[in-house]
């Protein structure tokens, strides 16, 4: 059987399952759609196992909506991506108002893709893809948009069946505002 590669580029925020409040407690957030993109995935494209670019002590941290998906449907998920975590670098936002009280206009497609560091991640996050793909015939994997090309290419090259999805809102905050 051929093996196959899901790829969906997504802006981090999307991918988590709650959202500090302005009391900094955490509060439930939903992302219908982005948790119906990933079941489709799994139901109907065939994954079998989620990979995502999270740090690997994503759980302690808090919650994405891919590893709460995984836990309900009882499959493996696997956080891909390098460093240790802290809590500015877990995948949360705050809410717009937070923003807003700062006066800061968010702008999230604005810096710099570092292509040293960038280069160095998409290589670790392709060899834990392609050890995936030894266990799995169907892997999904969920990571920044901007690693999506690089990595949709790699594996194509490779020989891979690759679907590769886009789904982000680029210049939204807060997703219940879409």
């Amino acid at each position: 059987m051929a093996k196959k590669l899901i790829l969906i580029g997504t802006d981090h925020r999307i991918q988590q399952s709650v959202t500090k409040g302005p009391n900094g407690a955490w509060l439930p957030r939903a992302s219908p759609r982005f948790h119906k993109l990933v079941t489709h995935c799994l139901r109907k494209l065939g994954a079998t196992t989620i990979l995502e670019e999270a740090h690997p002590e994503q759980e302690k941290v808090a919650p994405t909506i891919c590893s709460e998906i995984a836990k309900e449907l009882k499959l493996s998920w696997k956080a891909i991506s390098v460093g240790q975590p802290n809590v500015a670098d877990a995948l949360y936002d705050q809410p717009i108002e937070n923003y807003m009280a700062m006066g800061v206009v968010p702008l999230p497609l604005a810096g710099q893709y570092r292509l040293p560091l960038q280069k160095e991640r998409e290589a670790v996050m392709a060899g834990l893809i392609g050890e995936a793909l030894q266990a799995f015939d169907c892997v999904l994997a969920v990571v920044g948009y901007t690693h999506l090309a690089v990595l949709a290419r790699e594996f194509h090259e490779k020989g891979v069946e690759v679907q590769a999805l886009m789904f982000t809102y680029p210049l939204v905050i807060d997703e219940s505002r879409a």
